[in-house]
């Protein structure tokens, strides 16, 4: 009772000072008001947010169980710290100690993979509008010159032609057969070959177009086909004309492919081949040009680099060619 008393009391000596007492009231429930509302708009455009409701669920329908990967990275793994927080919020400086912690803990290439799946969300986010600049800093200041010990896992002469044999065993799907040739003949990410459709691929003219949408550096090349390439995807497509919409390697009901890992893995035991994974079809694809003597800046173009740091990774597999370089000068 003695509390109410000196609560009236406190008022009473307020309104005797002339304050508007129920004005005061009426800005403090705006303030809350206004402070729940801005923690509302906080919360909606969180990273959080972001994954759940929008950039989770696409990765999720086109990239199936990488799709689940990326969401855990973002969600529990090395994102954890800024899950919660507002994208506008998230600073370089941040994100550079926390890839900094991480290089210590894991190697380079894990450290890469898992800033790659922060940087293609908040580039979603960009083209959503919910962020007008990435905060994410670029890969030099996050790792510095690129070395040659970054992975680069090609297959050795023999490796190849225990590929080829178990490729053409009659136990192996036609659809991993025809899909593992195309990667090591145009060097395809997977998912770049599991959205092709039938309307990007020109027969014709001998030429596959990797649209920006379905591509990582969101740039649209073109690859021209070898007569390996070339040869399998007339003899995939058949005497029929599929619809242009079609995906040129349909999964159930038409829907494009999400994985092949149980089907990739029994190939690789059956080649009796060790640590090789299907993005290795990639670095087989580069590696073997390279060492054909195809310069650099071509190779980086048909795979689609957005600049050259990332191709000189295969730089040292051509010394035969850069000797031949400098004796230009002799």
């Amino acid at each position: 009772m003695s509390s109410v008393k000196e609560e009236a009391k406190r008022l009473l000596g307020l309104v005797a000072q002339g304050i508007d007492i129920q004005g005061r009231k009426v800005a403090a429930r705006q303030r809350v008001r206004q402070q729940a509302t801005e923690q509302k708009a906080e919360q909606a455009n969180s990273l959080r947010a972001l994954v759940i409701d929008d950039y989770g669920p696409q990765r999720l329908d086109h990239q199936g169980r990488g799709g689940t990967e990326a969401v855990r990275l973002l969600r529990e793994g090395t994102w954890a710290d800024l899950w919660n927080r507002p994208l506008t919020s998230i600073t370089g400086s941040e994100i550079a100690r926390i890839v900094g912690k991480r290089r210590k803990e894991v190697s380079d290439w894990r450290a890469r993979r898992e800033a790659d799946t922060l940087r293609a969300a908040l580039n979603f986010a960009i083209e959503g509008g919910r962020l007008s600049a990435s905060p994410m800093p670029k890969y030099r200041q996050l790792f510095g010159k690129l070395t040659s010990n970054a992975r680069v896992r090609y297959l050795e002469p023999e490796e190849r032609q225990r590929l080829e044999a178990a490729l053409d065993h009659p136990r192996t799907p036609g659809r991993l057969r025809a899909i593992t040739r195309l990667a090591l003949h145009t060097g395809m990410r997977q998912g770049e070959i599991f959205k092709l459709r039938w309307r990007d691929v020109d027969l014709r003219a001998g030429r596959i177009t990797v649209l920006s949408v379905n591509a990582k550096s969101k740039r649209e090349r073109h690859i021209p086909l070898n007569t390996v390439a070339l040869a399998l995807l007339k003899t995939w497509r058949g005497p029929s004309d599929p619809p242009p919409d079609a995906f040129v390697f349909p999964g159930k009901d038409g829907a494009p492919l999400t994985d092949t890992k149980t089907a990739w893995r029994t190939l690789l035991e059956r080649a009796g081949i060790e640590s090789f994974r299907f993005h290795d079809c990639r670095h087989d694809f580069a590696s073997q040009l390279v060492m054909k003597g195809v310069p650099l800046l071509e190779v980086g173009t048909l795979l689609g680099h957005a600049d050259l740091t990332m191709t000189m990774r295969y730089a040292h597999l051509a010394p035969d060619h850069l000797k031949a370089a400098v004796e230009v000068l002799a």
